[in-house]
């Protein structure tokens, strides 16, 4: 029986290709499925058969933890150069652009909440 092993949901290519090249270099026979046009469907890879699911979940799991460490490691690299800012930090640095940012922000949402008002006003 078919066993999901990676939703693709919302994945990045980069990292889903890392994902297939895992499973290709370890000899683990897998397929993809698509969510199609419509994006109804389910993006996976999946196992054909159970029997390489836990060789397969074990690999997943380190090559995860490893992206994980990286994905720290980025993120710290980043902070310490100074690149990543809060949301203070930036309107410290740029309160004009934060502050057209929140006027478009407030404008779209006066926008969508519009009919509901209106719809109490009328009454």
């Amino acid at each position: 029986m078919p066993h999901l092993l990676f939703n693709l949901q919302h994945v990045s290519d980069d990292e889903a290709d890392e994902v297939r090249e895992l499973l290709e270099h370890h000899n683990i026979n897998f397929y993809e499925t698509h969510a199609g046009r419509w994006r109804i469907g389910l993006a996976g890879i999946w196992l054909p058969n159970a029997e390489q699911k836990d060789e397969a979940l074990s690999l997943l799991s380190e090559y995860q933890r490893q992206r994980l460490i990286k994905a720290q490691d980025e993120r710290q690299r980043l902070q310490e150069q100074g690149l990543l800012m809060s949301f203070m930090e930036n309107l410290q640095r740029n309160p004009l652009k934060v502050f057209v940012a929140m006027l478009g922000i407030l404008a779209v949402l006066a926008l969508s909440l519009l009919p509901f008002f209106s719809a109490f006003i009328n009454e």
